[in-house]
């Protein structure tokens, strides 16, 4: 089963003495703040560990000058944000 952004904060916070949030942009609350606050590094970290097959972007390379010709027929450039080609 699929959970939101708020139901995964909800349960990191379910052992503390904090309330439970709503909505994730509510800044008036500080539980849905700090869960904004550390959403994206906390998913990015977990994406990183493992190869999943859903978090791959694909996009056409561009070609470049290819400066050993003897071995390779051809010469692209790796897109700036490349982690692993």
């Amino acid at each position: 089963m699929a959970r939101n952004l708020v139901q995964i904060c909800n349960e990191a916070i379910s052992d503390l003495p904090a309330k439970p949030i709503s909505s994730i942009d509510d800044t008036n609350q500080k539980e849905a703040r700090e869960c904004k606050r550390h959403i994206n590094g906390v998913v990015a970290e977990l994406l990183a560990e493992h190869d999943f097959h859903f978090a791959r972007r694909r996009v056409a390379l561009a070609a470049v000058v290819n400066d050993r010709a003897g071995e390779w027929g051809y010469a692209y450039a790796l897109p700036a944000d490349t982690i692993a080609p």
